[in-house]
C-alpha cells in the first residue's frame, strides 16, 4: 500500500507541475481563477447539489471512485469549519483545473479527517453552458473514528 501511495503521490506532482504550465485559452486568467474558485466553493458549500459529469472520477488514499460511488459519498460527508486557499486555476479550451488547499473538520463513515491542510485538485468541464465536475484529487488522510 505504501508503494502504491508513493506512486500516487508522484504521479498527481507530476500532473500539477504540467498542468500548471498549461496556457489560459479564451479568456484572461483573471477571469478563469474567479471561475475556479467559485466552482470549487459551490462544491464545499453544498457537496450533494455537485453538478458532476458522467464520467467522474475521483482518487483518494483508499482507492479511485467513479460517478456513482462519489454521489453516494457527497450524501455522507460531512464538512465543518473549513477554509480553502492557494488556489491555482488553469485552462485548456473547455477544461478548467484548479488546485487548493483544504483545511477544515472532515467526517465520513464515523471517521474524521486529518486536521492540517491538504493539496486538492479538482477538474471542471464545460457542456454546453454549465460547467461539470469531471475529476477530483484527495490525499486527506482519514484518521480515526469519532
Amino acid at each position: 500500500m505504501k508503494g502504491n501511495l508513493k506512486g500516487i503521490i508522484v504521479l498527481l506532482g507530476g500532473l500539477f507541475f504540467l498542468l500548471s504550465a498549461l496556457p489560459a485559452v479564451g479568456q484572461t486568467k483573471d477571469a478563469d481563477s474567479v471561475l475556479g474558485e467559485k466552482l470549487v466553493r459551490a462544491i464545499f458549500s453544498d457537496p450533494e447539489a455537485a453538478n458532476l459529469s458522467k464520467g467522474f472520477q475521483s482518487v483518494h488514499l483508499d482507492g479511485a471512485r467513479d460517478y456513482n460511488a462519489e454521489k453516494k459519498r457527497l450524501t455522507k460527508i460531512d464538512i465543518r469549519n473549513y477554509t480553502l486557499s492557494d488556489f491555482r486555476v488553469t485552462r485548456e479550451a473547455n477544461v478548467l483545473v484548479v488546485t487548493y488547499t483544504f483545511t477544515g473538520q472532515l467526517t465520513l463513515d464515523g471517521r474524521q479527517g486529518a486536521a492540517e491542510p491538504s493539496p486538492r485538485m479538482s477538474v471542471f468541464i464545460k457542456k454546453g453552458k454549465s460547467w461539470l465536475w469531471l475529476a477530483h484529487a484527495n490525499l486527506v488522510n482519514w484518521g480515526r473514528k469519532k
